[in-house]
């Protein structure tokens, strides 16, 4: 099986401690993009994945640039929660794979929104409980 190459959109306190605990020890996956609004956390998690998978991570503060990369088939969603509907809802319908944190929604009409995207992509989406 090829590696599924994953970027992760929001590299604070979740994103980079499910990155580096988690992501890190499936083997399947390998972490090609790091995404946050800060530059330090995109610094940081370029640094750690390059030195996890010995490639050139692509780091980033517009997650435009991870969901337009063909070096990424799915995206790992821990960005601030009022951003999480949009970047899934334009992940999927790049195509990529979503793993979306859980509260990643403010109403319903988000999750309405959410649910249309899929039924008109049929890209997949797990939403990642964390407890």
């Amino acid at each position: 099986m090829e590696k599924i190459r994953m970027a992760v959109v929001g590299y604070g306190q979740r994103g980079s401690y499910v990155t580096v605990h988690s992501l890190h020890f499936i083997k399947e996956i390998e972490v090609t993009a790091i995404c946050d609004l800060y530059q330090d956390r995109v610094d940081k998690g370029v640094q750690e994945n390059e030195e996890k998978y010995g490639n050139k991570v692509l780091g980033t503060l517009d997650y435009h640039d991870v969901l337009n990369s063909d070096n990424v088939d799915a995206v790992y969603v821990a960005c601030s929660w009022e951003y999480h509907i949009e970047v899934a809802i334009e992940a999927m319908k790049k195509g990529k794979i979503v793993a979306l944190e859980v509260g990643g929604a403010y109403s319903i009409d988000e999750l309405h929104r959410l649910v249309r995207t899929y039924e008109e992509t049929k890209t997949p989406i797990m939403f990642m409980e964390n407890c």
